[in-house]
């Protein structure tokens, strides 16, 4: 999700500044949680506490995983790749003995809030320190930075308990490094680095420290990361295998569900593909497609970006990939509403930002990997 917060700057090549979030104003409810998953240590490990995965699930659109955050054990956390802060709904948090309150307070305002990736809403509260842990595994940290909402009370900004963010410092409302980026602080994981790997049947699972080579086929595509502001990167918008237009600005956000794209590329998409498309003028503007669920159109995404690929081959680079690879959306994830044989595309044109925004209807049938050390992603289809 997009946040209105710390917007402005630039990145590389003069583009716009983006710090990502998730706030989802939907009813919470609780629901069975699959177990969790330690893998054994691989060859080289520094220790068998290096690596550890979780199993994860899909609900409303979204991806969870149980956390422990003070003395409140089980807490169903969602898992965004968008944003950097821990936040728990309100009556959630329970102290442990080591918590400290920090006397700050904390005001974000999230856009994209909801499955459908339209509204705003604006959480506040107070800020403390305390234990972060992911259940099943050793992966915690006894003083982590998390805010706790007591503003709005209803309905819960978050669906269940709240939300983990996995992105950089620069996506922090708080000023404060993510979870992930502590335990790589603290030498408590192997590599810097976790992959998501989403499957079609709302199960999934996170790996930490290490990427297991064994979930995915072939080689990792590799693409570069903007230094400091995870996860951004380039990419190429491809039709029926066809790339149709090269090296566009791209954000990747596991909290956001559907995908959002500058107005003038998802026309250009919709014409090429045959999707008939529909605008609706507003602030901000919002361009809807639709398309024949028995005859759905390939559109995908070319990942590193034609031009990233061709520099990484002049430059002879030994991490990002000499060759772009266009990883496609599956039939199933590029539908978001369907009636009979009218089904609406997941993605959608927008006035509101310049660049893609790319959700977790992307991720699924894919590994992908996010290596904060190398400042790179790397994407693969999953084996099954």
């Amino acid at each position: 999700m997009l946040s209105q917060v710390l917007l402005g700057g630039v990145l590389a090549a003069g583009l716009p500044r983006a710090v990502l979030g998730a706030s989802f104003s939907v009813p919470a409810q609780r629901v069975t949680v699959p177990g969790h998953v330690t893998l054994p240590p691989v060859a080289n490990c520094k220790s068998p506490s290096g690596i550890a995965s979780t199993r994860e699930f899909d609900d409303q659109g979204f991806w969870f995983a149980n956390f422990t955050v003070g003395a409140g054990e089980n807490l169903i956390l969602l898992i965004d790749s968008g944003s950097t802060d821990v936040y728990l709904n309100p009556g959630i948090y329970t102290p442990s003995s080591t918590s400290q309150n920090l006397n700050e307070n904390f005001t974000i305002t999230f856009e994209t809030t909801n499955p459908d990736g339209s509204g705003t809403e604006t959480i506040s509260g107070p800020l403390y320190e305390d234990i972060v842990a992911l259940d099943g595994t050793s992966l915690t940290l006894p003083a982590q930075i998390l805010g706790t909402v007591t503003d709005p009370v209803s309905p819960p900004s978050f669906p269940h308990d709240g939300l983990v963010g996995f992105a950089g410092l620069s996506q922090s409302a708080i000023n404060s490094t993510s979870w992930f980026q502590h335990l790589c602080d603290h030498g408590l994981v192997d590599e810097c680095r976790f992959g998501l790997a989403f499957e079609t049947d709302d199960t999934g699972v996170q790996y930490f420290g290490y990427v297991d080579e064994e979930r995915f086929y072939g080689d990792l595509s590799v693409a570069p990361v903007v230094p400091n502001e995870e996860w951004a990167s380039w990419i190429d918008i491809a039709y029926d295998g066809k790339v149709i237009e090269e090296n566009a600005w791209m954000v990747t956000d596991s909290g956001t569900t559907i995908i959002f794209g500058p107005i003038d590329s998802v026309q250009k998409l919709f014409d090429t593909a045959g999707i008939q498309s529909v605008l609706t003028e507003g602030s901000p503007s919002i361009l809807t497609g639709y398309f024949s669920c028995s005859n759905p159109p390939t559109v995908g995404f070319g990942l590193p970006s034609t031009g990233n690929a061709t520099e990484a081959k002049a430059t002879n680079s030994k991490v990002i990939s000499h060759k772009s690879t266009i990883f496609n959306i599956l039939p199933s994830q590029l539908v978001s509403n369907q009636t009979g044989d009218n089904c609406t595309s997941s993605i959608v044109g927008t006035d509101e930002f310049p660049f893609w925004l790319v959700g977790q209807v992307f991720f699924q049938g894919k590994y992908v990997d996010h290596n904060h050390d190398a400042e790179t992603m790397g994407f693969a289809y999953l084996a099954n």
